[in-house]
């Protein structure tokens, strides 16, 4: 039996958010009902093609369970943000982790505990997901921009191939790559190597998402810039098989833009 995440932890404040979410806020029974059969469709429906799918393929209905009340409890612990589409998919890794442990009690606290692990690591991204800051300083525009100013800095040929000639700005890739943490780009392993080097960056996951997104676009280079809007498009949003230890070592010798920086650990 899996742990219950604990009601008492901090919640991340912010506004409402668009899109799918719960559809109520108030804890009542009914409502409870009626968040858990909106959770249970995008479990069922929404899947991603790489990471998701394969933890969902690996767990049995208890540990299915477990997820949707980890993203129920989140939904109900802050009405502002409540669920968005797309909060599944940065959970997977999580709860495979902790559900995978070969200690048996770590596994049996799997649900308390990615709970508790998935606010941490949304708290630094939520801004993201709330369509009201999409243009504010923190909104996930900002973000993207700042995507588009670092290829410049670190390769202004591929970064004026893709802005200028075929035009295939951030938004068109850049948007889901950030969202959802880079866990519909790559397999399991692959998400949980960079995450790896996300999480123990000590400038903050979001500053070396940047970095790696920007390590991405110089890796297949080449191919973007023999390439038109469509086959760009494409490209980036399939992107390529690639060895993920050379993809982290360029995004690791990227030119950051060092007054943007802020210790988030």
């Amino acid at each position: 039996m899996y742990g219950v995440p604990c009601s008492g932890v901090t919640k991340i404040q912010g506004p409402a958010v668009a899109g799918a979410e719960v559809e109520d806020t108030d804890v009542d029974e009914t409502d409870v009902s009626g968040a858990a059969a909106a959770l249970q469709m995008v479990m069922e429906n929404c899947f991603g093609e790489r990471v998701l799918q394969k933890v969902i393929d690996l767990m049995c209905m208890k540990e299915k369970e477990a997820m949707r009340n980890i993203l129920l409890l989140f939904a109900k612990l802050n009405p502002e943000i409540r669920y968005v589409q797309g909060m599944n998919e940065v959970l997977a890794p999580i709860f495979y982790v902790f559900s995978t442990d070969t200690d048996e009690q770590n596994a049996a606290n799997a649900e308390a505990d990615s709970f508790s692990c998935f606010v941490r690591l949304l708290s630094d991204s939520v801004d993201h997901f709330c369509q009201q800051l999409d243009n504010s300083s923190v909104g996930i525009h900002s973000t993207l921009s700042r995507l588009s100013e670092l290829l410049k800095a670190n390769d202004e040929e591929l970064w004026q191939h893709l802005e200028y000639t075929t035009k295939v700005n951030p938004q068109f890739y850049g948007f889901r790559w950030i969202t959802l943490l880079l866990t519909q780009e790559f397999d399991l392993h692959s998400v949980m190597r960079i995450w790896d080097t996300l999480l123990s960056n000590p400038f903050g996951v979001q500053e070396m998402l940047l970095r790696v997104c920007c390590a991405m676009l110089l890796c297949i280079k080449s191919s973007l810039l023999s390439g038109d809007f469509i086959a760009n498009l494409k490209l980036l949003q399939h992107y390529p098989k690639i060895n993920i230890e050379h993809l982290l070592r360029v995004a690791k010798d990227i030119s950051p833009d060092t007054s943007s920086f802020h210790l988030s650990l």
